[in-house]
């Protein structure tokens, strides 16, 4: 394997590209959905059906695309580390949290909660 390829149309944010990416291949991705923003700068895109053109862009500059995929950013320590820092700062605001709260606001709630179903 030395691409990988992804032709999604309209994906919302699949995880396939980021783990292709992940082994080390560039990316070959259609202009759709979310793809550009997580593909562009590691492959080359296409729009449509006009997928040769990509491909034979990506055998013309695969040195380049090689190298970039090599500093993908989109990695488990980063996430994980995003996802730490959110829960710290959550913890450290809880009382700013929970005093912004309004009693009527969870009036609705915690009587729809008290109807049967």
């Amino acid at each position: 394997s030395h691409v990988y390829l992804t032709a999604s149309i309209n994906e919302p944010a699949g995880m396939h590209h980021v783990e292709g990416a992940l082994c080390g291949l560039p990316l070959i991705f259609r202009d759709s959905g979310a793809l550009p923003e997580y593909c562009t700068g590691f492959g080359e895109a296409f729009e449509g059906d006009e997928f040769e053109p990509a491909l034979e862009n990506m055998m013309a500059n695969y040195p380049r695309w090689s190298a970039a995929v090599a500093d993908y950013p989109r990695t488990a320590e980063r996430m994980t580390a995003a996802y730490i820092a959110l829960f710290e700062e959550l913890l450290a605001e809880r009382e700013t949290i929970i005093a912004r709260r309004r009693r009527a606001g969870r009036l609705v709630p915690f009587l729809l909660n008290q109807i049967p179903w």
